[in-house]
């Protein structure tokens, strides 16, 4: 996994090995810090995969599944964290 920092404004990772990982699929996140005022900001977080080889198919059915249920997931702890911080302020 590579890792790529543009301080204070985004993060990505870049799927780059081992060998197996590299014949099966393509994978990148991003992290977006964008300033939108003096109190707030916008985070963007986005997944890129290209899956390959003969199980492709198969690999990109399960994920598509698998990551609609997660994002839904990770959206609601998300808004849990903030409403608990802004609460505490």
């Amino acid at each position: 996994m590579r890792v790529i920092l543009d301080r204070w404004q985004e993060l990505t990772f870049v799927s780059d090995g081992p060998w197996l990982a590299d014949r099966m699929l393509n994978m990148s996140g991003t992290f977006r810090a964008v300033p939108l005022d003096g109190k707030r900001t916008r985070i963007t977080h986005e997944y890129t995969f290209a899956f390959k080889g003969p199980l492709a198919k198969l690999l990109e059915w399960y994920s598509r599944s698998w990551l609609a249920s997660d994002v839904a997931t990770e959206l609601e702890r998300l808004r849990d964290h903030f409403a608990t911080r802004e609460q505490q302020t």
